[in-house]
Parts: C-alpha cells; sequence; structure tokens
C-alpha cells in the first residue's frame, strides 16, 4: 500500500523535530561534560541537572524516532506515541518559558508539535492510523 503524501510530510516533520531534539540533547551533555566535577569549576548538582536535561530531551527524540517508524509502517500505536511525544513537548517548552526562556524560540520549536497534533486528532490522521 502507497504512502498517502499528508502522512510522508508528517513523518518528515517528525524525524526533523527528533533529529533537532537529539542535536539539543548533546548540547546539554557537552555543557555537563565541560562543567565537571574535576575541573573544580562547579558542583556535581548542576552537572547532573545538565545530564538529566538532556536524557530527558534523548527520551523526547526516541518518542519522535518510533513514531517515525510507526507511522511510516502504518501501524496503530503510532498514533498514540506521535500524539504523547507532541504533547509533551509542548509540555516541555511551556515550562521553559515560564523559567524564562525565550518566546521566539519556542515558537519555532512548537511548530512541529501543532501540527502533528492538528494532524492527528483531524479525520484525515485517524482515518490513516485506524486501518
Amino acid at each position: 500500500m502507497a504512502q498517502p503524501r499528508h502522512l510522508t510530510i508528517i513523518v518528515s516533520l517528525a524525524f526533523v523535530q527528533g533529529f533537532m531534539i537529539t542535536l539539543v540533547a548533546l548540547l546539554w551533555f557537552g555543557i555537563a561534560s565541560l562543567f565537571s566535577p574535576d575541573s573544580g569549576i562547579t558542583s556535581p548538582l548542576l552537572v547532573m541537572m545538565a545530564e538529566a536535561k538532556g536524557g530527558l530531551l534523548v527520551v523526547f527524540a526516541l518518542l519522535y524516532l518510533v513514531f517515525v517508524v510507526g507511522a511510516w509502517r502504518m501501524r496503530n500505536w503510532a498514533w498514540w506515541i506521535g500524539l504523547l511525544a507532541s504533547v509533551l513537548s509542548i509540555l516541555y517548552v511551556v515550562r521553559v518559558l515560564l523559567g524564562g526562556g525565550s518566546i521566539v524560540v519556542a515558537l519555532c520549536v512548537l511548530i512541529i508539535p501543532l501540527i502533528m497534533i492538528w494532524y492527528l486528532l483531524s479525520p484525515t490522521g485517524r482515518q490513516t492510523f485506524a486501518r
């Protein structure tokens, strides 16, 4: 069965989101390694917080990539994974905004999860994954 064009677009957007989240997670792991307790610059708590943030972002990236594989194969469970990944991403961005993050960056990061939620909750998206 051929992939619907709209599904190919959503899968591509989810892949891009997962890839970008992976890059940000690697950035947080890099920050953690720069400020390791061995350097004497900072406390182990700061390093643990950076590693935890990187780990959380890796989980988000994995959710998106699992959605990509499941959606590409048109599996029913992919609908739930995509919805979960999108909602968790939105909640994470809201938390970052409440912590003083940039509104412009937040809006850019929110575009793909909002598009995914719109598609997954639309009749077309529901029908695609109901097969």
